[in-house]
């Protein structure tokens, strides 16, 4: 029952989170309140365990009075290094949530079941190896590294089997100009970063297609499928990672309920 309730709660959050998500973007900074959510959630899922984590690395590998280990082991430091990482994560999250086609969203639903799976499977194992109090965060790190190679495979593969963007022209201006208009917010700054985003993946995109004439060698036309997948990878991490929070916060409330 309690496994149940996980899916039914799991699915019911993410869902309509990112659905209120793509609806509201577009309409003024008031939907950035809405972004601020997301980031938390992923910020939340770095910083018990990296806070946890700093002074075991600086026992493990620099010695006590040493620059690194103050720096590496700093609570401040590690806050402002992972805030930063989730900031970028998460933009990059919504602005492909905002862009992928419909049967992508097949795979994220299918994804989701099986991150909820692989964690249930690592809580249950590790019960022997890990202390209680660690079980779920290291089932939850565990479990994104997992389900982090599956997520960037199947984005790889909807990527080079996916229709080419509408936006694309003879002219990479042309390109440019279309790929700026094809999105937008009413919100200075949500519209200048997702315009950007959009222009730094249509030049990846004329380049590949419009452009393959001129890239004699093969291993140019790689090195570009390279950068543009690891510009999306980065977004499908910020994704899986996402799922992966949910589940655990969710999990943690019903073992404190089941507890009570």
């Amino acid at each position: 029952m309690r496994d149940i309730k996980l899916v039914i709660a799991t699915y019911s959050i993410l869902f309509f989170s990112i659905s209120i998500w793509i609806k509201i973007y577009s309409y003024g900074c008031i939907a950035n309140l809405f972004f601020l959510f997301f980031l938390v959630v992923i910020a939340s899922s770095f910083m018990d365990i990296k806070v946890e984590n700093r002074n075991c690395i600086k026992r493990c590998y620099f010695k006590e009075n040493s620059i690194f280990a103050k720096i590496l082991s700093s609570k401040f430091f590690i806050v402002i290094f992972y805030l930063i990482s989730s900031l970028l994560m998460s933009i990059s999250m919504l602005y492909t949530l905002i862009n992928i086609e419909n049967s992508f969203w097949y795979y994220i639903a299918i994804h989701i079941f099986l991150t909820i799976l692989i964690f249930n499977i690592l809580k249950i194992s590790l019960k022997k190896s890990i202390k209680d109090r660690f079980i779920t965060i290291f089932s939850r790190e565990f479990t994104i590294n997992i389900m982090a190679i599956f997520i960037i495979v199947a984005y790889v593969y909807y990527s080079l089997e996916s229709f080419e963007p509408e936006y694309l022209r003879d002219s990479l201006n042309d390109t440019l100009q279309n790929a700026s208009n094809s999105i937008g917010s009413e919100c200075f700054i949500t519209d200048a970063i997702f315009k950007f985003q959009k222009e730094i993946e249509s030049i990846s995109w004329w380049f590949v297609d419009k452009n393959s004439d001129q890239l004699e060698q093969k291993s140019y036309k790689i090195a570009i499928w390279l950068i543009f997948i690891f510009i999306n990878s980065f977004a499908m991490l910020g994704i899986n990672r996402f799922i992966a929070q949910i589940i655990y916060i969710i999990d943690k409330i019903l073992q404190k309920s089941k507890d009570e």
